[in-house]
Protein backbone atom coordinates (compact mmCIF):
# COMPACT_ATOMS: atom_id res chain seq x y z
CA UNK A 1 0.00 0.00 0.00
CA UNK A 2 1.78 3.19 -1.16
CA UNK A 3 2.19 6.18 1.14
CA UNK A 4 0.68 9.20 -0.61
CA UNK A 5 1.60 12.83 -0.06
CA UNK A 6 -0.04 16.00 -1.34
CA UNK A 7 1.68 19.37 -1.33
CA UNK A 8 -0.17 22.71 -1.18
CA UNK A 9 0.72 26.21 0.06
CA UNK A 10 -1.85 25.86 2.85
CA UNK A 11 -5.27 24.40 3.53
CA UNK A 12 -6.82 27.81 3.21
CA UNK A 13 -9.28 29.18 0.66
CA UNK A 14 -8.98 28.11 -2.97
CA UNK A 15 -10.35 25.45 -5.27
CA UNK A 16 -7.13 23.42 -5.44
CA UNK A 17 -6.67 23.49 -1.67
CA UNK A 18 -10.24 22.40 -1.08
CA UNK A 19 -9.91 19.62 -3.67
CA UNK A 20 -6.77 18.33 -1.92
CA UNK A 21 -8.50 18.39 1.47
CA UNK A 22 -11.49 16.47 0.10
CA UNK A 23 -9.42 13.93 -1.81
CA UNK A 24 -6.92 13.33 0.98
CA UNK A 25 -9.77 12.79 3.43
CA UNK A 26 -11.60 10.37 1.15
CA UNK A 27 -8.49 8.33 0.37
CA UNK A 28 -7.58 8.17 4.07
CA UNK A 29 -11.08 6.90 4.82
CA UNK A 30 -10.36 4.02 2.43
CA UNK A 31 -7.37 3.00 4.52
CA UNK A 32 -4.64 4.63 2.49
CA UNK A 33 -1.78 6.32 4.31
CA UNK A 34 -1.97 10.02 3.39
CA UNK A 35 0.18 13.01 4.32
CA UNK A 36 -0.43 16.63 3.33
CA UNK A 37 2.60 18.93 3.23
CA UNK A 38 1.82 22.64 3.60
CA UNK A 39 4.19 25.59 3.35
CA UNK A 40 2.37 27.33 6.19
CA UNK A 41 -0.08 26.28 8.85
CA UNK A 42 -3.71 27.25 9.26
CA UNK A 43 -6.53 27.57 6.78
CA UNK A 44 -10.25 27.08 6.59
CA UNK A 45 -10.04 23.45 5.45
CA UNK A 46 -7.46 22.21 7.96
CA UNK A 47 -9.90 21.64 10.81
CA UNK A 48 -12.33 19.72 8.58
CA UNK A 49 -9.82 17.28 7.10
CA UNK A 50 -10.02 13.58 8.05
CA UNK A 51 -8.07 13.08 11.31
CA UNK A 52 -6.30 10.10 9.73
CA UNK A 53 -4.51 12.50 7.38
CA UNK A 54 -1.13 13.61 8.68
CA UNK A 55 -0.60 17.34 8.15
CA UNK A 56 3.04 18.42 8.06
CA UNK A 57 3.71 22.15 8.10
CA UNK A 58 7.07 22.90 6.50
CA UNK A 59 7.13 26.42 7.96
CA UNK A 60 8.20 28.15 4.76
CA UNK A 61 7.48 31.67 3.57
CA UNK A 62 7.48 30.79 -0.13
CA UNK A 63 7.79 27.86 -2.53
CA UNK A 64 11.37 28.62 -3.51
CA UNK A 65 12.56 27.33 -0.13
CA UNK A 66 10.86 23.96 -0.41
CA UNK A 67 13.49 21.79 -2.06
CA UNK A 68 15.58 20.72 0.95
CA UNK A 69 12.75 20.44 3.52
CA UNK A 70 10.60 18.46 1.08
CA UNK A 71 13.44 16.03 0.33
CA UNK A 72 14.02 15.41 4.05
CA UNK A 73 10.33 14.79 4.75
CA UNK A 74 9.84 12.51 1.75
CA UNK A 75 12.74 10.34 2.88
CA UNK A 76 11.89 10.42 6.60
CA UNK A 77 8.27 9.43 6.02
CA UNK A 78 9.06 6.96 3.21
CA UNK A 79 6.66 8.65 0.82
CA UNK A 80 5.98 6.71 -2.36
CA UNK A 81 3.98 9.21 -4.44
CA UNK A 82 4.01 13.01 -4.21
CA UNK A 83 1.07 14.88 -5.73
CA UNK A 84 1.52 18.55 -6.60
CA UNK A 85 -1.59 20.53 -7.45
CA UNK A 86 -0.30 24.03 -8.25
CA UNK A 87 2.06 25.10 -11.04
CA UNK A 88 4.67 26.91 -8.93
CA UNK A 89 4.86 23.95 -6.55
CA UNK A 90 5.12 21.50 -9.46
CA UNK A 91 8.41 23.00 -10.61
CA UNK A 92 10.04 23.15 -7.18
CA UNK A 93 8.88 19.62 -6.35
CA UNK A 94 10.51 18.26 -9.51
CA UNK A 95 13.61 20.35 -8.84
CA UNK A 96 13.83 18.98 -5.30
CA UNK A 97 13.80 15.41 -6.60
CA UNK A 98 16.48 16.20 -9.18
CA UNK A 99 18.74 18.02 -6.73
CA UNK A 100 18.43 15.62 -3.78
CA UNK A 101 17.85 12.35 -5.58
CA UNK A 102 14.80 11.11 -3.72
CA UNK A 103 13.01 8.31 -5.55
CA UNK A 104 9.31 8.83 -4.85
CA UNK A 105 7.11 9.24 -7.90
CA UNK A 106 5.93 12.76 -8.73
CA UNK A 107 2.39 13.20 -10.05
CA UNK A 108 1.31 16.60 -11.35
CA UNK A 109 -2.37 17.45 -10.94
CA UNK A 110 -3.24 20.21 -13.42
CA UNK A 111 -5.87 22.43 -11.81
CA UNK A 112 -5.77 25.18 -14.40
CA UNK A 113 -4.95 25.82 -18.05
CA UNK A 114 -1.14 26.05 -18.33
CA UNK A 115 -0.98 28.08 -21.55
CA UNK A 116 -3.33 30.71 -20.10
CA UNK A 117 -1.43 30.87 -16.81
CA UNK A 118 1.82 31.31 -18.75
CA UNK A 119 0.28 34.08 -20.86
CA UNK A 120 -0.95 35.86 -17.71
CA UNK A 121 2.47 35.76 -16.02
CA UNK A 122 3.18 39.41 -15.32
CA UNK A 123 6.75 39.67 -14.05
CA UNK A 124 9.97 38.51 -15.68
CA UNK A 125 10.57 36.07 -12.80
CA UNK A 126 7.13 34.52 -13.29
CA UNK A 127 7.75 34.13 -17.02
CA UNK A 128 11.14 32.53 -16.36
CA UNK A 129 9.57 30.14 -13.87
CA UNK A 130 6.96 29.08 -16.42
CA UNK A 131 9.63 28.47 -19.06
CA UNK A 132 11.64 26.31 -16.66
CA UNK A 133 8.50 24.53 -15.55
CA UNK A 134 7.53 23.85 -19.15
CA UNK A 135 10.83 22.04 -19.67
CA UNK A 136 10.80 20.17 -16.37
CA UNK A 137 7.17 18.98 -16.30
CA UNK A 138 7.83 16.19 -18.80
CA UNK A 139 10.00 14.53 -16.13
CA UNK A 140 7.01 13.80 -13.88
CA UNK A 141 5.90 10.18 -13.57
CA UNK A 142 2.24 10.78 -14.30
CA UNK A 143 -0.30 13.55 -14.82
CA UNK A 144 -3.87 14.19 -13.78
CA UNK A 145 -6.08 16.97 -15.17
CA UNK A 146 -9.40 18.15 -13.80
CA UNK A 147 -11.06 18.57 -17.21
CA UNK A 148 -10.56 17.36 -20.75
CA UNK A 149 -9.86 20.91 -21.91
CA UNK A 150 -7.06 21.31 -19.36
CA UNK A 151 -5.64 17.92 -20.37
CA UNK A 152 -5.59 18.87 -24.07
CA UNK A 153 -3.95 22.20 -23.30
CA UNK A 154 -1.37 20.61 -21.00
CA UNK A 155 -0.55 17.97 -23.61
CA UNK A 156 0.23 20.67 -26.17
CA UNK A 157 1.94 23.05 -23.75
CA UNK A 158 4.25 20.49 -22.16
CA UNK A 159 4.65 18.17 -25.12
CA UNK A 160 3.39 15.09 -23.32
CA UNK A 161 1.03 12.52 -24.89
CA UNK A 162 -2.63 13.18 -24.19
CA UNK A 163 -3.20 9.51 -23.37
CA UNK A 164 -0.62 9.91 -20.58
CA UNK A 165 -2.85 12.41 -18.77
CA UNK A 166 -5.64 10.95 -16.65
CA UNK A 167 -8.72 13.19 -16.61
CA UNK A 168 -10.44 13.11 -13.21
CA UNK A 169 -12.39 16.17 -12.00
CA UNK A 170 -12.14 17.61 -8.53
CA UNK A 171 -14.09 15.99 -5.68
CA UNK A 172 -16.67 18.65 -4.87
CA UNK A 173 -20.01 17.30 -3.66
CA UNK A 174 -20.65 15.40 -0.42
CA UNK A 175 -24.15 13.92 -0.72
CA UNK A 176 -24.01 12.76 2.91
CA UNK A 177 -23.53 16.29 4.25
CA UNK A 178 -26.48 18.05 5.92
CA UNK A 179 -28.75 19.93 3.55
CA UNK A 180 -27.76 23.58 3.12
CA UNK A 181 -29.60 26.12 5.26
CA UNK A 182 -30.60 28.95 2.90
CA UNK A 183 -29.40 32.38 3.93
CA UNK A 184 -31.85 35.27 3.72
CA UNK A 185 -29.84 37.17 1.13
CA UNK A 186 -32.49 39.83 0.61
CA UNK A 187 -31.92 40.96 4.19
CA UNK A 188 -28.36 41.97 3.24
CA UNK A 189 -29.64 44.94 1.24
CA UNK A 190 -31.17 48.22 2.32
CA UNK A 191 -33.64 47.95 -0.55
CA UNK A 192 -35.93 45.01 -1.30
CA UNK A 193 -34.92 42.96 -4.33
CA UNK A 194 -37.25 40.45 -5.95
CA UNK A 195 -34.44 38.29 -7.35
CA UNK A 196 -30.93 37.62 -6.05
CA UNK A 197 -27.94 36.69 -8.22
CA UNK A 198 -24.86 35.12 -6.67
CA UNK A 199 -21.27 34.77 -7.83
CA UNK A 200 -18.39 33.06 -6.05
CA UNK A 201 -14.63 33.18 -6.52
CA UNK A 202 -11.54 35.14 -5.64
CA UNK A 203 -11.56 38.82 -6.51
CA UNK A 204 -8.88 38.45 -9.18
CA UNK A 205 -8.45 39.18 -12.87
CA UNK A 206 -9.37 35.58 -13.76
CA UNK A 207 -12.95 35.96 -12.50
CA UNK A 208 -13.57 39.16 -14.53
CA UNK A 209 -15.93 40.80 -12.06
CA UNK A 210 -15.81 44.15 -13.94
CA UNK A 211 -17.67 42.48 -16.83
CA UNK A 212 -20.15 40.94 -14.39
CA UNK A 213 -20.82 44.30 -12.75
CA UNK A 214 -21.32 46.00 -16.12
CA UNK A 215 -23.73 43.24 -17.15
CA UNK A 216 -25.53 43.47 -13.81
CA UNK A 217 -25.99 47.21 -14.22
CA UNK A 218 -27.78 46.54 -17.53
CA UNK A 219 -29.93 43.79 -16.01
CA UNK A 220 -30.96 46.23 -13.25
CA UNK A 221 -32.60 48.40 -15.88
CA UNK A 222 -35.25 45.73 -16.43
CA UNK A 223 -35.20 43.49 -13.32
CA UNK A 224 -35.39 44.22 -9.61
CA UNK A 225 -32.29 42.24 -8.63
CA UNK A 226 -29.46 42.24 -6.13
CA UNK A 227 -26.03 40.62 -6.48
CA UNK A 228 -24.06 38.81 -3.76
CA UNK A 229 -20.37 38.05 -4.40
CA UNK A 230 -18.51 35.49 -2.28
CA UNK A 231 -14.73 35.77 -2.18
CA UNK A 232 -11.76 37.92 -1.24
CA UNK A 233 -8.88 39.24 -3.30
CA UNK A 234 -6.65 42.04 -4.42
CA UNK A 235 -9.23 43.70 -6.69
CA UNK A 236 -11.70 44.60 -3.94
CA UNK A 237 -10.88 48.34 -3.91
CA UNK A 238 -11.08 48.54 -7.69
CA UNK A 239 -14.44 46.78 -7.69
CA UNK A 240 -15.78 49.18 -5.04
CA UNK A 241 -14.83 52.02 -7.39
CA UNK A 242 -16.68 50.37 -10.28
CA UNK A 243 -19.76 49.95 -8.10
CA UNK A 244 -19.74 53.65 -7.29
CA UNK A 245 -19.29 54.61 -10.94
CA UNK A 246 -22.20 52.38 -11.99
CA UNK A 247 -24.46 53.46 -9.14
CA UNK A 248 -24.64 49.91 -7.78
CA UNK A 249 -23.36 50.46 -4.24
CA UNK A 250 -26.70 49.52 -2.67
CA UNK A 251 -27.40 46.58 -4.96
CA UNK A 252 -24.17 44.55 -4.66
CA UNK A 253 -22.98 42.88 -1.44
CA UNK A 254 -19.45 41.51 -0.97
CA UNK A 255 -19.70 38.66 1.55
CA UNK A 256 -16.00 37.76 1.66
CA UNK A 257 -14.69 34.20 1.79
CA UNK A 258 -17.25 31.67 3.04
CA UNK A 259 -16.09 28.20 4.05
CA UNK A 260 -19.56 26.82 3.29
CA UNK A 261 -20.86 28.72 0.26
CA UNK A 262 -23.78 26.33 -0.25
CA UNK A 263 -25.93 28.04 2.41
CA UNK A 264 -25.45 31.28 0.54
CA UNK A 265 -26.14 29.75 -2.86
CA UNK A 266 -29.30 28.13 -1.52
CA UNK A 267 -30.71 31.59 -0.80
CA UNK A 268 -30.17 32.89 -4.35
CA UNK A 269 -32.20 32.65 -7.56
CA UNK A 270 -29.41 32.42 -10.15
CA UNK A 271 -25.70 31.66 -10.15
CA UNK A 272 -23.39 33.60 -12.49
CA UNK A 273 -19.78 32.85 -13.43
CA UNK A 274 -18.00 35.55 -15.44
CA UNK A 275 -14.48 34.05 -15.61
CA UNK A 276 -11.95 34.64 -18.37
CA UNK A 277 -10.61 31.13 -17.86
CA UNK A 278 -11.03 28.18 -15.50
CA UNK A 279 -9.61 24.74 -14.92
CA UNK A 280 -12.98 23.23 -14.07
CA UNK A 281 -15.15 25.77 -12.17
CA UNK A 282 -16.05 23.92 -8.98
CA UNK A 283 -18.63 26.57 -8.14
CA UNK A 284 -20.70 25.66 -11.20
CA UNK A 285 -20.99 22.11 -9.88
CA UNK A 286 -21.99 23.45 -6.45
CA UNK A 287 -24.69 25.61 -8.01
CA UNK A 288 -26.13 22.63 -9.88
CA UNK A 289 -26.13 20.60 -6.66
CA UNK A 290 -28.08 23.34 -4.88
CA UNK A 291 -30.62 23.38 -7.71
CA UNK A 292 -29.72 26.82 -9.05
CA UNK A 293 -29.94 27.78 -12.70
CA UNK A 294 -26.49 28.70 -14.01
CA UNK A 295 -25.20 31.35 -16.38
CA UNK A 296 -21.51 31.05 -17.21
CA UNK A 297 -19.05 32.47 -19.66
CA UNK A 298 -17.99 29.88 -22.20
CA UNK A 299 -14.43 30.15 -20.95
CA UNK A 300 -11.63 27.63 -21.32
CA UNK A 301 -12.06 25.20 -19.66
CA UNK A 302 -14.70 23.49 -17.57
CA UNK A 303 -18.09 25.19 -17.72
CA UNK A 304 -19.04 23.78 -21.14
CA UNK A 305 -18.03 20.28 -19.98
CA UNK A 306 -19.93 20.55 -16.70
CA UNK A 307 -23.03 22.03 -18.33
CA UNK A 308 -23.02 19.40 -21.10
CA UNK A 309 -22.54 21.83 -24.00
CA UNK A 310 -25.11 24.23 -22.50
CA UNK A 311 -27.88 21.70 -21.94
CA UNK A 312 -27.80 22.24 -18.16
CA UNK A 313 -27.03 25.96 -18.13
CA UNK A 314 -26.60 28.99 -20.31
CA UNK A 315 -23.22 29.90 -21.84
CA UNK A 316 -22.19 33.43 -22.78
CA UNK A 317 -19.14 34.79 -24.67
CA UNK A 318 -16.14 35.70 -22.53
CA UNK A 319 -15.68 39.38 -21.67
CA UNK A 320 -18.91 40.53 -23.33
CA UNK A 321 -21.02 42.46 -20.81
CA UNK A 322 -23.92 43.02 -23.22
CA UNK A 323 -24.18 39.32 -24.06
CA UNK A 324 -23.86 38.37 -20.40
CA UNK A 325 -26.66 40.75 -19.39
CA UNK A 326 -28.94 39.30 -22.08
CA UNK A 327 -28.13 35.76 -20.99
CA UNK A 328 -28.82 36.59 -17.33
CA UNK A 329 -32.14 38.21 -18.24
CA UNK A 330 -33.16 35.17 -20.29
CA UNK A 331 -32.29 32.84 -17.41
CA UNK A 332 -34.27 34.91 -14.90
CA UNK A 333 -37.37 34.55 -17.02
CA UNK A 334 -37.06 30.82 -17.81
CA UNK A 335 -37.81 27.55 -16.07
CA UNK A 336 -34.96 25.28 -14.98
CA UNK A 337 -34.72 21.51 -14.50
CA UNK A 338 -33.13 21.45 -11.06
CA UNK A 339 -33.18 17.65 -10.82
CA UNK A 340 -31.15 17.26 -14.00
CA UNK A 341 -28.55 19.62 -12.56
CA UNK A 342 -28.39 17.71 -9.30
CA UNK A 343 -27.91 14.41 -11.13
CA UNK A 344 -25.02 15.92 -13.07
CA UNK A 345 -23.45 17.26 -9.87
CA UNK A 346 -23.30 13.73 -8.45
CA UNK A 347 -20.65 12.93 -11.08
CA UNK A 348 -18.40 15.14 -8.96
CA UNK A 349 -19.16 13.56 -5.61
CA UNK A 350 -16.23 13.06 -3.27
CA UNK A 351 -16.66 9.29 -3.07
CA UNK A 352 -17.06 8.90 -6.83
CA UNK A 353 -13.88 10.89 -7.54
CA UNK A 354 -11.94 9.12 -4.79
CA UNK A 355 -12.93 5.78 -6.36
CA UNK A 356 -11.46 6.93 -9.66
CA UNK A 357 -8.22 8.02 -8.03
CA UNK A 358 -8.11 4.77 -6.10
CA UNK A 359 -8.48 2.79 -9.33
CA UNK A 360 -5.68 4.79 -10.95
CA UNK A 361 -3.40 4.40 -7.93
CA UNK A 362 -3.73 0.61 -7.97
CA UNK A 363 -1.32 0.75 -10.90
CA UNK A 364 1.32 2.23 -8.61
CA UNK A 365 3.31 -0.22 -6.52
CA UNK A 366 5.89 0.73 -3.96
CA UNK A 367 8.62 2.81 -5.61
CA UNK A 368 10.83 3.46 -2.58
CA UNK A 369 12.57 6.56 -1.29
Amino acid sequence: MPHLAFIVPSLGSGGAERAVANLASALAARGRRVTVFTLRTGGAYEAAINPSVEIVNLGLSNARKIMGPLAREVRARQIDIVFSALFHLDFYTLLSRWLYGWKAKVVLCFQNTPSVVAHQSASSSERLLMRLYRRSARHADHYFAISLGVAEDASTFFGVPLDGITVIPNPIIDPSAPAPQPRDLRALFDEHHRKILIASGRLTKQKDYPTLLAAFAEVRRHWDVGLVILGEGELRDRLDGILADLGLTHSVYFAGFQQNPLDWMAGADLFVLSSLWEGLANVVVEALWIGLPVVSTDCPHGPREILEEGRLGRLSPVGDAAALSSTIAAALGAEFDAQAGRRRALDFSINSIADRYDDALKLSGRHGT
